[in-house]
């Protein structure tokens, strides 16, 4: 189950909404201090250790996802360096390779483009197959061309496993980029977190001033921390995070 972007910006206001809930009961039913009065505060701050790990977790798993989309444009643009470096040998049949290359750096910044328009419009499906087939053709075919390397299995085998580097690094980085949080874990997190308001709530029970200030102002960092996983999970909000400027470099 995927979440929408707006509605995952909508749910930021579901923790203030519970917040002022939770402060409302507890003076409804302020008589419940009495009946509390044994139970420490400190039994309630296992459950907001648990929420604060469950969305570390989550937040880490966002932030990894960027690191490694990194490490895969690094790869693929490493990769199309060490193409043109084992043909130059080859003379001037090196420049039908650095064509190819060009091409395709010249393809993957449009396809870039193209992405950016879909995750602006709010769709997430990408044709990943068309793209492939036609971009990756002519460099098969170099690959292919035996006559090219004069011989040379050994460059020849070394050109195709640089180029099956270069295609696993982009398709590893288009479905890092189709991923996304699954409602499951937001459901979970909500639920953590309305526990631990609760928790903060009978922590000060019969204090409604307490009350009020710790958990609204908990139920505000909630609500910023929602906010903040929404924007750092959408791959147009986050682009500028991406060093898609190494295949400038690839020469």
């Amino acid at each position: 189950m995927e979440v929408s972007l707006t509605i995952k910006f909508l749910s930021a206001l579901l923790p203030l909404i519970l917040g002022t809930l939770v402060v409302f009961m507890e003076k409804k039913y302020s008589q419940w201090k009495h009946s509390a009065r044994g139970v420490s505060p400190s039994y309630f701050t296992a459950i907001a250790l648990i929420f604060a790990l469950f969305s570390s977790l989550i937040f880490s798993e966002v932030w990894n996802k960027i690191t490694v989309t990194n490490a895969l444009m690094t790869k693929q643009a490493n990769s199309l360096r060490a193409l043109l470096r084992m043909t130059e040998p080859l003379g001037p049949d090196s420049i039908r390779v650095a064509t190819a290359v060009k091409n395709y750096i010249q393809k993957i910044k449009e396809q870039e483009v193209n992405d950016e328009m879909l995750d602006e419009a709010g769709f997430s499906t990408y044709k990943v197959t068309t793209f492939s087939n036609k971009t990756y053709q002519e460099f098969y075919k170099i690959a292919a061309d035996t006559e090219l390397f004069k011989g040379n299995a050994v460059m020849q085998k070394a050109f195709y496993d640089e180029l099956e580097q270069v295609r696993e690094a982009w398709f590893e980085r288009r479905e890092l980029r189709k991923q996304h949080i699954p409602g499951t874990k937001i459901v979970v997190l909500f639920l953590f977190g309305f526990l631990t308001q609760i928790g903060i709530a009978f922590s000060h029970i019969g204090n409604n001033n307490a009350t009020r200030a710790t958990v609204m102002l908990f139920s505000v960092a909630f609500a910023a921390a929602i906010v903040l996983l929404a924007y750092i999970d959408n791959p147009h909000m986050t682009s500028y995070l991406i060093n898609d400027g190494v295949l400038n470099d690839v020469k």
